[in-house]
């Protein structure tokens, strides 16, 4: 998952080096790509936290009535990359879902990453909004299409 210019995460990297390795983050992206979203977290040093994994699953079909407090709690137990925070804020009204993406972006606490792809463009610009440009990324191939299955 390398090529030679590696230069498409430098924002991410950027982004919390301005801000002192701390506070919320959103990393806009246009396509779900989990192994890219690995690699990010590695860069930065981050621990891959899955939301729905941890969180939502085991609650089965009661899933959809968890409160955002949920997802706040889940965030400030030590930060890190959190994936498939989108599977709660798509259960939430557009107000809630933006009012929260405002609060966590502007959060104080523990470096914690939220990688959007269907609610990105709720997310104002910020100096913790952070999109990456597919144009950059590296190239998708069917191999790497089949390990994120």
């Amino acid at each position: 998952m390398t090529q030679a210019n590696d230069s498409w995460f430098s924002p991410v990297l950027a982004a919390i080096k301005a801000n002192a390795r701390s506070g919320g983050y959103i990393l806009a992206m246009s396509d779900y790509r989990p192994l890219l979203i690995q690699v990010v977290a590695d860069k930065c040093g981050l621990m891959l936290r899955d939301f729905r994994a941890e969180i939502l699953k085991p609650k089965g079909w009661e899933a959809f009535a968890t409160p955002l407090s949920e997802l706040n709690e889940f965030i400030d137990e030590g930060g890190g990359m959190i994936m498939n925070a989108e599977a709660l804020l798509s259960t939430k009204s557009s107000d809630e879902r933006t009012a929260w993406l405002s609060r966590f972006s502007s959060r104080a606490g523990p470096l914690a990453i939220v990688p959007l792809v269907v609610f990105a463009n709720d997310v104002p610009p910020s100096p913790r909004k952070v999109v990456l440009d597919p144009a950059t990324l590296p190239e998708e191939t069917l191999l790497t299409r089949l390990m994120e299955m």
